[in-house]
C-alpha cells in the first residue's frame, strides 16, 4: 500500500474511528514494550536480592571447596596406585586370559578369547581407574552366536608427581 492510498484510507475514516485506531495502536505498543522491555527488567529487580543470596552462597561453597582442595597432599601417586591395584586385581579373575603390564605413562592390556560380555566388563571396569588411549581387538574364530575377542588395550595412567 503506497502512502498516497495510506493517506486517503485514513481521511476516509471518521475522526472516532481514527481515535480507536489510535487508541488501539497506542495499547498495542504499550503491551510490546511492556513484554519485552520493562517486564524483564522488573521480574529481575524483584528476584535479585534472593538470586544474589544464592549466587554468594553457591560462592562460598565453591571457594571452600578450592581451599579443601589445595589442602590436599601435591603427590596424587598412593591414589593411583591404589587405582592400579584394583584394577590390577579385577583383571586376574579373568585368569590367563588376560595379562597386563605397567610403563611409566601407560597400562596395557592383552587379552585373548574374550566372550563379548567379558570384554565389556573389562572396558566398563577400566573407566573408573585409567582412560583408553588406544584399542585394538579383532575377532577370533567362532560362531557368529557366540564371537570370541583378542587384543590389546592401551589405557593411559593419570601423572604421577614423584
Amino acid at each position: 500500500m503506497n502512502t498516497r492510498r495510506y493517506t486517503q484510507w485514513w481521511r476516509a475514516r471518521t475522526a472516532r474511528e481514527r481515535l480507536a485506531m489510535q487508541w488501539g495502536l497506542a495499547m498495542l505498543l504499550f503491551c510490546v514494550v511492556w513484554q519485552w522491555l520493562v517486564w524483564p527488567a522488573w521480574h529481575t529487580w524483584l528476584h535479585s536480592e534472593k538470586m544474589h543470596a544464592q549466587l554468594d552462597q553457591q560462592m562460598a561453597q565453591m571457594q571452600a571447596m578450592q581451599q579443601q582442595w589445595h589442602a590436599l597432599p601435591s603427590s596424587n601417586k598412593p591414589a593411583v596406585d591404589i587405582s592400579l591395584q584394583a584394577f590390577q586385581s579385577r583383571l586376574n579373575a579373568w585368569g590367563d586370559n588376560v595379562k597386563s603390564r605397567q610403563t611409566n605413562t601407560q597400562f596395557h592390556v592383552d587379552f585373548t578369547d574374550m566372550s563379548s560380555q567379558a570384554l565389556v566388563e573389562l572396558l566398563v571396569s577400566s573407566q573408573a581407574h585409567v582412560r583408553v588411549s588406544e584399542a585394538h581387538w579383532a575377532l577370533d574364530n567362532g560362531t557368529s552366536v557366540n564371537p570370541r575377542w583378542r587384543g590389546q588395550l592401551v589405557f593411559d595412567l593419570p601423572p604421577q608427581n614423584d
